[in-house]
This record gives C-alpha cells, sequence and structure tokens, in this order.
C-alpha cells in the first residue's frame, strides 16, 4: 500500500525469506504482532493462540506487554505449540544484537529469558516451547526425534498425526463407489471414518471389481489430459509429487537409468512421473530439477516405449488430486527420520493407490497395513544424523527390488484383464481402509483434546 515504505512493503513478496536476517525477523514480527493487532482489529475474543512453527511466536511477546510474575504464567497458558519439521530450516535462530536492534528493551529481555539456547543464539523453537502450555509433533516418528532434539521436554512432547481433508481428495468415481455400497460402509459423506470397513467387503467380488474399474477411471482421465506424452492405462505407472527439498530425495528413482531399463524389459514397461516445486532460494532443490532433467534428457528414444519418464511443471492442487488418484504406485522416499509427517500419500490411499515407501513419517503408524512395500534405509530411535546424508547407492538399489516386485505383480493383476483374487486389489482395499485413520477429522478431534484443552474449554482459538 503507497503509506507503506519500498523496504516495508517487500516484506511480504515472497515467504519465509532467509538471505537477509533483518527481513527474516521482521516477517516474524508482522506474523506475530501484526497476528495479534490483526484479531484485536477485527473484534474477535480470541482466548489462546495456537503456534503451527515458531514462525509467530511474538504473538506471546506482544500479549506480554505489561505482564510480569504470575501474570506471564497464566498467559503461558493461553498458549499452545505444533512442531511441524525436524530439519534445520525450520527452527529459526537469531542474534541478540538482531533482537535488541528491533525491539523495545523489554520485550528483548522477555524473549532473551525464553528463548536463549547455550550458544547465545535466540532460538525460536526453544521459545515457542518455554512459552507454550502444550507442545505436539506431527506423527508418532516426529514425537521420538523431538524428543531426542529436546531432551529436556521429551515429557512434555505429545504427538497429533497430520491429516489430510478427504472430500477434497477422494476422486469422484472412489465416492461414487463408496456411495454405491452404502449398506456395508453407512455415510461416507459424513464420516469418513468409515471407511475402516472396506475391509469387510475385501472378498466381495463385485466390490474387487468396482475398485479396480474407478481406479482404472481415474488413471484414464490422467492419462487422457497427458496424451502428447503418450501415456498410456495399460502401462504400470510411478509417482513421485510433493515439495523438492534434499531429504525428500526426489531424483533416488532416477539413480540407474540403466537399471530401470532392465526392469521394464524383465517385467513390462513403466511410466514415471514427477512434480513439484521448490523454494525459490533453494539451490539445493533447483540441482535436483536439473539433475533430474539432464537423466531424463540423456535417456533417448530409443527406450520410450519401455521407459517414459515425464516431468511435469506447475505443480497445484488440481494436478496434484489427478497424481494421487491416477497413477498406480506412490512413490515417497525420504530420508529417515526427516519427514515429520508427509501427506501425499494420505491423499493416494484414499484412492486405493499402492505405495512404494521409506519408513517415516505417517508411514511409521501404517506399516503392518499392507498398503505397498517399505524399503530401505531405516531409523534406529537413537541418533538423528544428519538431513543431508542421502544413501543414494544403497536405497536405490533397495528401491529398485521393491519397484520389479511391485511391477510383476501388477502386471499379474492385469494383462488384457483383470485378476479379481489378485493380492494387488488386496493392498488397493488396505490403502482406503487405511485412509479412514489419516484425515482432518481425526486429527481436529485429537487436537482438541490433547491440545487446546490445555489452553481451556471451549475457548475460541487463533491459529496463528
Amino acid at each position: 500500500i503507497p503509506e507503506n515504505s519500498g523496504k516495508m512493503s517487500a516484506l511480504t513478496d515472497q515467504l519465509y525469506r532467509s538471505e537477509n536476517s533483518w527481513i527474516k525477523l521482521m516477517q516474524r514480527i508482522v506474523l506475530g504482532f501484526g497476528g495479534v493487532t490483526a484479531l484485536k482489529e477485527l473484534g474477535y475474543p480470541i482466548e489462546a493462540f495456537h503456534l503451527n512453527e515458531g514462525h509467530a511466536v511474538f504473538a506471546f511477546v506482544e500479549k506480554a506487554r505489561g505482564n510480569t510474575g504470575v501474570e506471564l504464567e497464566e498467559l503461558k497458558k493461553k498458549f499452545c505449540y505444533t512442531c511441524h519439521t525436524p530439519v534445520q530450516a525450520g527452527h529459526d535462530r537469531f542474534s541478540e544484537g538482531d533482537i535488541r536492534n528491533v525491539f523495545r528493551d523489554e520485550d528483548a529481555d522477555l524473549i532473551r529469558k525464553f528463548g536463549r539456547e547455550d550458544s547465545g543464539m535466540i532460538n525460536l523453537t526453544l521459545l515457542s516451547m518455554n512459552i507454550a502450555s502444550s507442545i505436539n509433533a506431527v506423527s508418532k516418528r516426529h514425537q521420538e526425534v523431538m524428543q531426542l532434539q529436546f531432551p529436556e521436554y521429551k515429557d512434555r512432547i505429545k504427538y497429533v498425526t497430520n491429516g489430510v481433508h478427504p472430500y477434497t481428495w477422494i476422486s469422484k468415481d472412489f465416492l461414487e463407489l463408496f456411495k454405491r455400497f452404502h449398506s456395508t460402509l453407512g455415510d461416507i459423506e459424513t464420516n469418513p471414518m468409515a471407511l475402516a470397513k472396506v475391509q469387510s467387503l475385501k472378498n466381495n467380488q463385485e466390490f474387487r471389481s468396482q475398485v479396480w474399474l474407478a481406479h482404472q477411471a481415474n488413471k484414464e482421465r490422467f492419462c487422457n489430459l497427458f496424451g502428447k506424452w503418450k501415456l498410456k492405462k495399460d502401462i504400470f505407472t510411478i509417482c513421485w509429487a510433493r515439495r523438492i527439498a534434499a531429504y525428500k530425495r526426489p531424483s533416488l528413482i532416477l539413480n540407474d537409468i540403466e537399471r530401470l531399463i532392465a526392469i521394464a524389459k524383465k517385467v513390462g514397461p513403466l511410466q514415471i512421473v514427477l512434480a513439484g516445486k521448490a523454494h525459490p532460494n533453494d539451490n539445493l532443490g533447483f540441482t535436483f530439477i536439473n539433475e533430474m532433467l539432464d537423466k531424463v534428457d540423456a535417456l533417448g528414444d530409443d527406450n520410450y516405449d519401455l521407459l517414459k519418464i515425464t516431468i511435469l511443471e506447475n505443480y497445484d492442487i488440481y494436478l496434484a488430486q489427478l497424481l494421487t488418484s491416477g497413477v498406480d504406485l506412490w512413490l515417497n522416499n525420504p530420508y529417515p527420520p526427516f519427514e515429520a509427517s508427509g501427506t501425499s500419500g494420505m491423499k493416494a490411499i484414499l484412492n486405493g493407490v499402492a505405495q512404494l515407501t521409506t519408513l517415516d513419517g505417517w508411514v511409521v503408524e501404517a506399516e503392518d497395513k499392507g498398503i505397498g512395500r517399505i524399503f530401505g534405509h531405516r531409523y534406529n530411535n537413537d541418533k538423528i544424523g544428519s538431513e543431508f546424508d542421502r544413501y543414494m547407492k544403497d536405497d536405490a538399489e533397495a528401491l529398485y527390488n521393491s519397484l520389479e516386485e511391485m511391477a510383476a505383480l501388477y502386471y499379474t493383476t492385469f494383462h488384457n484383464k483383470i485378476n479379481l483374487s489378485s493380492g494387488w486389489i488386496d493392498i488397493m482395499i488396505n490403502c482406503i481402509a487405511t485412509g479412514a485413520h489419516f484425515n482432518t477429522y481425526r486429527m481436529l478431534d485429537e487436537y482438541k483434546h490433547l491440545i487446546w484443552d490445555a489452553c481451556g474449554k471451549e475457548k475460541k482459538i487463533a491459529k496463528v
């Protein structure tokens, strides 16, 4: 707006800028002080504040002005804090000098009191945990990692596993399928937890057939949209699509192109679809993108009928809906234990899409559900390691072994006609049943009873 100087108006140009400590700090002030001020202007009688990450923790500093002693302890009861990532970039740190250059002395003293770590830096994660009545991670595995990262807070750290909104991500064909089996499943449109009942239909041949047909309708829709790439609905299709970051290892499946070609020759042709975006300042993310493009460019036309690799631009919600419902296998290969939760696979299982995944994030809670194959390096609950250790060679080999096994199962299931007794359809049904748990309805209920009630019952809560 015209009243802002150029320096101030630039603060909202790009989310979470980190190349300049002043901009980074001021953006946190906009979120914290600005968030509280906005709520006052809107006239909302907010009595509790839920901090997602430490980015908005200065809301506590604004609310604390003029309070001391017992009043501060009472104020803490109105704040709860959710940590969303173990990776370093998610934990803001500032020098005490930066803080004192911007804040009033009494504000800086309060921030120092609750947020100063042994190094002398001000850590907004530490500040958030020290001023909150409740702390939680976003999956059971993430809770374990947080307890190692912050051992002095171990007994206070709870977990609420993330979920996805089912009616955004269940495809039209699958929703219609579930409604046709209303007598067994009940009202899926108002109770997504009822999806667990699909297990009782596992031996129902009509249901098994309809699950496959609904999937094929989704896959045909996806392939038709990308017809110029000559994608076909009768070819085994694998997808990796999410935010591009180092620990998510986006190029893992492309580690050995020759091995992929060998699998395609032995078992059947493969279609691999890759999509995602990196943060504009994530140079390592762009390195991965360039690496993937180079590998695809080097593939040539000789093996195009055996192995198609497609990288889709402009990844967004619409494209994600097509991918999470229209591919056969959802690939998820973060380096454990740095995926706090992950949600893309939760979207895919709602549509019966099998999983090929490392054991991390939400998958730890679904390990025994029969939703696909789990491969690669495992976290041993003792040492976190570094997010930049990637185990590319060993985990790529494990990925290829599992991929070959899954491709073989797929092609014994569907070759000219469908084999309804196949274990692949069992996996699809297991995926749908597992999706009954990983949704926002369950998640919000747990937040209410495990987290928000710590801030007092029946209070209006601002998520900042």
